[in-house]
């Protein structure tokens, strides 16, 4: 059975590998600034009535807003834009501007919540210490660098944080569904367990929180206590709403979780919490890469499948590991990791699958994984990803030996099967880690 499922993969492998190059096409990036009118370091006569911006791809209009910088420092909150020509270039109105160097900046939503912005700059009247930009509508060093430029929320560093709690916490709660439902009951309530709950019962709602305030902070230049006047403003756009809708997830997912502390759960329990937490992960799934590069129609459905694979597989071991190992004699222990087995098995399938599926969506081929910034983490992911398998087919070769009815041999096997395991978890945690790299990762 394994040699034939072992074929089976090399073969959807060997698919894949012919496929990627047959596909092969150069990744599209994320929206980019393409031009501005007046251009970068223009001189004109008369101050200009309206400011045109385009882009590579179609801009929200109610996600894009510009603001304009006089010479001296004041600065303008400019009138909601129009779509020009297309729909990829936006038309600011501007009020009649001073004479000097004026810096006019931009800022927009892309469909997958990152927030792109940008200036240009332009002399009304003679030519006196014009801002040189690089030509991408990022401005370089003037005075105008210094003047007026919002905060960030949160640097990346904090950014990576809380996404990675954020994909901690969907793992350890799709590992407990996977210990309470298949390997033994009550993992809930065991010694490990409650804390463990109640530490995911915060995260649940707290890392989508931060990150929709982050949004928010990003979008109308504020600090993150600055954000919180624009909580309402959240659902005006879909990366928003996606942020909004999973705090309010989470909430409920909290809720579920710290009532069946309270009291043995039902099947009905069961049911709820695994409803609203696929709800959580699609709403996951629906920001980031999933939803921005190609067929977004496969890239959703696919993200979400692949994360609850990740949480069966990798998140049941930890928690078989580090909850349920504790609490079993030897040979329930054994019995335990060989159902373990049974369920990650199917779960290293699919994310086999929706990962062969989404890195030719999001590259189209295997070229730019060596290129890109994207690609190069991407990659270092999938090399982790396969060290993780190849621990794992180990470990459950180990399983799958048969011992002679002899209680030491079982003990030093299941040891080094305990060990093992932790060992497949660690790994697991470096490629949380590249995971929660790969959402801000550039595809230029």
């Amino acid at each position: 059975m394994r040699a034939l499922l072992r074929s089976r993969l090399r073969t959807v492998a060997l698919m894949t590998f012919g496929l990627s190059l047959v596909m092969a096409a150069p990744a599209s990036a994320h929206n980019e600034f393409v031009s501005s009118s007046p251009a970068e370091g223009a001189v004109l006569a008369e101050s200009p009535t309206e400011w045109l911006v385009t882009f590579t791809k179609e801009v929200p209009l109610d996600s894009a807003s510009g603001e304009i910088i006089g010479p001296d420092g004041p600065i303008t909150t400019l009138a909601s834009p129009t779509h020009g020509a297309s729909t990829s270039e936006i038309r600011f109105a501007l009020p009649t501007t001073s004479l000097g160097v004026n810096t006019a900046r931009w800022r927009l939503v892309s469909v997958d919540g990152h927030v792109i912005s940008g200036r240009v700059s332009f002399t009304v009247g003679e030519s006196s210490g014009t801002a040189n930009l690089d030509g991408s509508g990022v401005l370089g060093n003037s005075i105008s660098n210094t003047v007026g430029d919002p905060p960030n929320p949160a640097p990346e560093p904090v950014r990576w944080g809380v996404r990675l709690i954020g994909y901690f916490s969907l793992l350890a709660l799709g590992g407990l569904l996977v210990a309470e439902l298949h390997l033994v009951e009550g993992v809930f309530g065991a010694l490990r367990g409650r804390p463990l709950i109640k530490i995911i019962a915060g995260f649940l709602v707290g890392a989508p929180l931060l990150q929709m305030l982050f949004f928010l902070g990003d979008v109308f230049g504020t600090s993150v206590f600055g954000a919180l006047t624009h909580l309402t403003d959240a659902f005006d756009t879909t990366p928003g709403s996606m942020f909004a809708v999973r705090t309010m997830l989470g909430g409920v997912l909290a809720y579920q979780l710290l009532t069946v502390l309270q009291s043995k759960p039902t099947s009905r329990d069961h049911r709820l919490i695994v409803i609203t937490g696929v709800l959580y992960v699609l709403t996951q799934a629906y920001t980031g890469h999933s939803r921005s590069r190609s067929l977004p129609l496969i890239g959703i459905p696919a993200d979400t499948v692949h994360l609850i694979a990740a949480s069966v597989w990798l998140g049941g071991l930890a928690v078989l590991v580090f909850v349920v190992a504790p609490l079993l004699e030897t040979r329930d222990l054994w019995r335990s990791f060989e159902r373990y087995g049974q369920v990650a098995k199917i779960a290293v399938i699919a994310l086999v699958i929706t990962g062969i599926i989404q890195t030719l969506r999001l590259h189209g081929g295997i070229g730019t994984l060596f290129t890109q910034s994207h690609g190069q983490l991407l990659l270092l992911k999938i090399i982790v990803v396969a060290i993780m398998l190849r621990l794992g087919d180990l470990n459950r070769r180990r399983m799958t030996t048969k011992i002679k009815d002899n209680p030491n041999l079982m003990d030093k096997r299941l040891a080094l099967v305990v060990r093992m395991g932790t060992l497949e978890v660690a790994t697991g945690a470096v490629v949380l880690a590249i995971t929660a790299a790969l959402v801000t990762a550039s595809f230029s």
